[in-house]
C-alpha cells in the first residue's frame, strides 16, 4: 500500500531524492515527501586540559573538543567536583592523581536532530603534587668556649618525613631539634636537609658557630708595698 491509500501495482519502482514513483502498464504515479529522510552527525566526546600536573592547589583549564550537535556537557573531575560548562576551570586542592570524564549529548528540548550521547574517560589524567617543604633553623648559643653545647631548632613549612643535620665538625644528627657539643675550637658551618612527600629542601649557614679554645686563666698575687 502506498501513502495516500493507493494499492501497490505490479511494475517498476523508483525512489530518488524523496520522490517515490511507481509505474505499470496502466500508467505512472508518484508522490514526493520533502525532508522525509534525516541524516545527522552523531556526537563524539573529546577534551584537553592544561596544565595536567603541578603543585596543589592546582588550577586546570579544560577545553571541550567534542564534535557533532552538542549542547549538553557533564564533567567529573575525579575529586568530587563536577561542571556543566563547555570549557570549565577546576582547582585541585588536595595532592593526588585524578581521572576525568566528559559526557556530551544533544538535549531533546532544543535539538532539531538528536545526535545521541557519548562519553570519554581520561584515566589518571591530572596529577596534583604536594609542595616541597621550606626549611630554616636557629642555634643557640652561637659562640663560646669549648666544649660548647649548642641547641638547634628546625623551622619547617610543609610535610617533612626526615631530617639530616651536619654540624661542620663531622657530627651529624637526624632529630628535628638536636643538641650538639663542639669539643674543639673553630668556625663551623651548619647544614640541615629535610625530605618530605613533595621533595627536599636545604638550609646552609656558613661559619654559623664559633668556638674558642678557652685556655687557663692565671691569677697573680697582689703585692702591697709600703
Amino acid at each position: 500500500m502506498l501513502s495516500g491509500g493507493r494499492q501497490e501495482a505490479k511494475g517498476g519502482y523508483n525512489l530518488s531524492k524523496g520522490n517515490f514513483t511507481v509505474s505499470n502498464a496502466a500508467g505512472v504515479d508518484y508522490v514526493t515527501r520533502k525532508n522525509y529522510i534525516s541524516v545527522y552527525e552523531p556526537v563524539k566526546a573529546g577534551a584537553i586540559a592544561y596544565p595536567r600536573d603541578g603543585i596543589a592547589p592546582l588550577t586546570v583549564y579544560f577545553t571541550d573538543t567534542s564534535s557533532g550537535p552538542v549542547n549538553v556537557w557533564e564533567w567529573t573531575f575525579g575529586d568530587g567536583g563536577i561542571s556543566v560548562l563547555q570549557h570549565p576551570t577546576h582547582t585541585y586542592v588536595t595532592a593526588g592523581v585524578y581521572t576525568v570524564s566528559l559526557t556530551v549529548m544533544t538535549s531533546a528540548e532544543s535539538a532539531i536532530l538528536l545526535g545521541g550521547s557519548d562519553s570519554v574517560i581520561y584515566t589518571n589524567y591530572i596529577t596534583a603534587a604536594k609542595a616541597p617543604p621550606q626549611v630554616d633553623f636557629i642555634g643557640t648559643p652561637r659562640s663560646g668556649d669549648a666544649p660548647l653545647d649548642a641547641q638547634f631548632t628546625s623551622i619547617v613549612t610543609g610535610d617533612v618525613t626526615s631530617y639530616a643535620w651536619a654540624f661542620g665538625d663531622g657530627g651529624v644528627a637526624s632529630a628535628p631539634n638536636p643538641t650538639h657539643t663542639y669539643t674543639g675550637a673553630g668556625s663551623f658551618s651548619v647544614t640541615l636537609v629535610v625530605t618530605g612527600p613533595g621533595g627536599t629542601a636545604q638550609a646552609d649557614k656558613p661559619g654559623y658557630i664559633t668556638v674558642s679554645s678557652g685556655g687557663h686563666r692565671v691569677y697573680l698575687p697582689l703585692v702591697l708595698r709600703n
